[in-house]
């Protein structure tokens, strides 16, 4: 199936970098609006906001927490409870972070963000780049075209690190003898 010619006018302009069309300048103040609702800030006492979160967190250690939210709490439930967050990126160099799944760990917490995060960039080149540094819970740059997929119908793309999350997402469903799903429609 076929992209909407707008729709693919925007991925080609994200991909090299010309003109801003009508549907650009839109999905561009779409994904501000929801960064500006949904992104907390650990600096405004926001790790209290996500305290709740904190016993799921704690119970998930040695396993995967997998969402749909583009938000920044599970993250920062674990900065509170001192629980290591691995968010399937690995550090290239000292600045920057690239997405690659990899197993959970026993003494933290995988955690799959299948819609991807409002602390992720998507670069140029079609790669996702993390600004969200774990240790201390806040960006370390400034996420332009955040590593988001939006919309209504199938989200599964082929381009990203969206295959290999929904991959890890699958594997680690097949070894769960649990599944506890929250706050989700069916």
């Amino acid at each position: 199936e076929a992209w909407h010619p707008e729709i693919a006018q925007y991925l080609r302009d994200r991909t090299d970098g010309s003109g801003a069309s009508p549907i650009r300048r839109t999905i561009d103040a779409v994904q501000r609006v929801l960064k500006a609702m949904l992104w907390l800030d650990p600096s405004e006492h926001h790790s209290a906001t996500a305290q709740y979160l904190q016993p799921l967190v704690k119970a998930q250690i040695g396993q995967s927490i997998v969402t749909l939210n583009y938000d920044n709490t599970i993250e920062l439930a674990g900065f509170g409870a001192q629980v290591e967050i691995e968010s399937a990126f690995t550090r290239d160099g000292d600045d920057y972070w690239y997405v690659q799944v990899g197993p959970e760990r026993p003494n933290a917490v995988r955690l799959l963000k299948l819609h991807g995060s409002l602390g992720w960039n998507r670069e140029g080149d079609g790669r996702i780049r993390s600004f969200f540094d774990q240790r201390s819970a806040k960006l370390i740059g400034a996420v332009t075209s955040p590593g988001i997929i939006v919309g209504a119908g199938n989200k599964l793309r082929a381009d990203g690190p969206w295959l290999d999350l929904v991959g890890a997402f699958k594997s680690s469903l097949g070894q769960a003898d649990t599944l506890s799903v929250l706050g989700y429609s069916f």
